[in-house]
């Protein structure tokens, strides 16, 4: 168990590790003992998800990129920061990663899945994600509707 004081440290030893186990084959190595074969085309990018403050300077300082939880309008200053980070760590600010998320319902007027990908693409999002909703019901149902928001945002970006 990792104190709330320590989750840092920890994690900032995890990117790095990861990242190196990837690249040394060292988890291909232990995985490929249960007949699974990994073959990155390059280095795994490390990408995290969180808002603290703290957090954000680390993402600049050593992540490949971060995965905010924010719409377009709040997300703007935060990603300046970031930025910021990123340049004082000595960093291109412009190799960072950013992930962003849409959520999706099938009641949803699809324009505003369009809308929203073009602002986080305006923002300098270099991936997008859809989340669906609870109103599909199957497996069937879900798969439809991010068939559906890819041809949307495809065809807005």
């Amino acid at each position: 168990r990792v104190g709330c004081l320590s989750r840092g440290a920890v994690t900032v030893s995890l990117i790095a590790g990861l990242a190196g186990s990837f690249v040394g084959g060292l988890l291909a190595s232990l995985i490929a003992g249960d007949g699974i074969t990994i073959q990155p085309s390059g280095l795994i990018g490390s990408f995290v998800g969180a808002v603290n403050e703290r957090v954000i300077e680390r993402i600049g300082r050593m992540a490949d990129g971060w995965m905010p939880q924010f719409p377009p309008d709040k997300l703007a200053p935060v990603l300046e920061r970031l930025r910021g980070y990123a340049a004082d760590a000595g960093r291109d600010p412009a190799s960072l990663g950013i992930e962003c998320g849409i959520r999706a319902q099938k009641s949803d007027d699809p324009q505003s899945w369009a809308d929203l990908a073009v602002a986080y693409r305006d923002l300098g999002a270099t991936h997008l994600k859809v989340m669906t909703g609870t109103d599909c019901a199957t497996p069937a149902e879900h798969i439809e509707l991010m068939l559906r928001w890819h041809q949307v945002v495809s065809g807005a970006l």
